[in-house]
């Protein structure tokens, strides 16, 4: 999830350009996309850890199931709103590299360096927070 911050931070202000775009005001959903964000965290974590690290599923298959859960709300989104159609290479960055990239490179760090993050998993919790909180700060 950190690295999915990091990189939903490099593409917020898109995201929120877009939102105005179909919208015509300023997105006001903070608290809204905070709520979604860890429900859709929860269910990916959920998803990863049995489709793919309980199975001994490879980096492929976690990249395709990252990709699959971002493509369905990126491309509901991009077919229900005209507006949002010039955005185009700002979903399929999103579904390739924050959806599967993230998804793959999550699998390869828990399979290859479990027992350091459990060693540190306080410290990678703080992250997660501030990366979060600057995430919706920096919007």
């Amino acid at each position: 999830m950190i690295l999915q911050h990091l990189l939903l931070a490099t593409e917020i202000s898109y995201f929120a350009n877009m939102i105005h775009a179909v919208q015509n005001k300023s997105p006001t959903f903070v608290l809204q996309a905070l709520g979604s964000y860890l429900l859709l965290y929860g269910i990916i974590v959920f998803l990863l850890d049995h489709y793919v690290i309980e199975k001994d599923g490879s980096l492929r298959e976690a990249f395709l199931l990252g990709a699959a859960l971002f493509i369905i709300s990126d491309f509901t989104m991009y077919t229900l709103f005209e507006k949002s159609r010039p955005y185009l290479p700002l979903f399929i960055y999103d579904v390739l590299l924050v959806g599967g990239g993230c998804a793959a490179a999550t699998t390869y760090l828990v399979k290859n360096y479990y027992k350091s993050i459990e060693q540190y998993n306080i410290l990678l919790f703080i992250t997660y927070v501030a990366s979060a909180y600057f995430t919706v700060l920096y919007k």
